[in-house]
């Protein structure tokens, strides 16, 4: 995949579910994640369930929130998800 194109997921209703779909798939063949990447419904309800506007991560492991970061962009602590990761990671090998 062209590394230039851009993947961009919006909660503009306007757009169809196959248009975020798309987006979403093109995101995780972008980044070659191995990871599920989920896809709000066109009502945005896991949008507005999260607080996800303004933007916010959440890591989610057998489906349980395990780390809420704070609304971004302006307020990340991209320290703690690192940390997350790095644990997650040692305590996988």
């Amino acid at each position: 995949m062209d590394q230039s194109h851009v993947a961009f997921i919006t909660t503009d209703k306007k757009l169809n579910f196959f248009i975020r779909f798309q987006a979403a798939k093109e995101l995780q063949e972008l980044y070659s994640l191995d990871i599920p990447v989920l896809v709000d419904l066109l009502d945005n309800k896991l949008s507005n369930s999260y607080a996800a506007n303004p933007e916010r991560f959440y890591v989610l492991r057998d489906g349980v929130v395990v780390l809420a970061g704070d609304q971004g962009p302006l307020m990340y602590d991209l320290g703690s998800l690192e940390k997350w990761i790095a644990n997650y990671v040692n305590s996988e090998i």
